[in-house]
């Protein structure tokens, strides 16, 4: 059902173009280094979507270019790189808790960067609505987490919908720290974004 829905969403124009001008509309009232395309109405139409020309290289791109000075002993490449990815989580956390519309497409030709380091997120064929309570009840997990609140985190779980089959809250607790772990960590900067090597070996 998910899948059906899905594809027949990327192939209405008109919803993407709604979304896509929502987003722009959203990073461009917020300000910062993330934007999004814009649809360039007059040429929209039911069967064509028309949208702005960004430049950018592809993040993984960029980030290979950082990672390789990085080891090379390039002072600033490690903050550029760091840099980069807290402006790619803060971008999908800001999505979801204040603009309740998120690219749900994230994958690196979707994802570019500017000369000045900035994110330019494109393609909302696949997008998602986050209504108010849901918001809600993320926001009380990232909160929970932060405040080391670990009763918020599992009744927001709960409400969220997410069960186990012992009802044990432990594991519950361990699912959301793998799900937002590293952004808790990352927005107390308690963590440095880890290499490619490293993301494969835990995984």
């Amino acid at each position: 059902r998910e899948l059906r829905g899905a594809v027949l969403e990327e192939l209405d124009y008109q919803l993407e173009k709604i979304r896509m001008q929502r987003t722009h509309d959203f990073f461009a009232e917020r300000g910062g280094p993330t934007r999004a395309p814009a649809p360039v109405e007059a040429l929209c139409t039911a069967r064509v979507l028309t949208a702005t020309f960004e430049p950018g290289v592809t993040i993984t791109e960029r980030l290979e270019v950082l990672a390789e000075a990085r080891r090379e002993g390039d002072p600033d490449a490690a903050g550029e790189l760091d840099g980069l990815m807290d402006t790619l989580l803060e971008a999908w956390i800001a999505m979801v808790l204040e603009a309740g519309l998120f690219q749900a497409d994230p994958h690196p030709g979707n994802l570019l960067v500017d000369d000045d380091g900035g994110l330019i997120i494109v393609d909302y064929g696949c997008a998602r609505d986050v209504d108010d309570e849901t918001r809600r009840l993320y926001r009380d997990i990232l909160v929970g987490f932060l405040a080391n609140d670990l009763d918020r985190v599992v009744v927001a779980l709960r409400e969220l919908g997410f069960e186990t089959k012992s009802g044990d809250p432990a594991t519950l607790i361990a699912f959301a720290e793998m799900m937002v772990g590293r952004i808790r960590d990352a927005i107390a900067g308690q963590v440095e974004w880890p290499s490619t090597e490293q993301l494969l070996a835990e995984v």
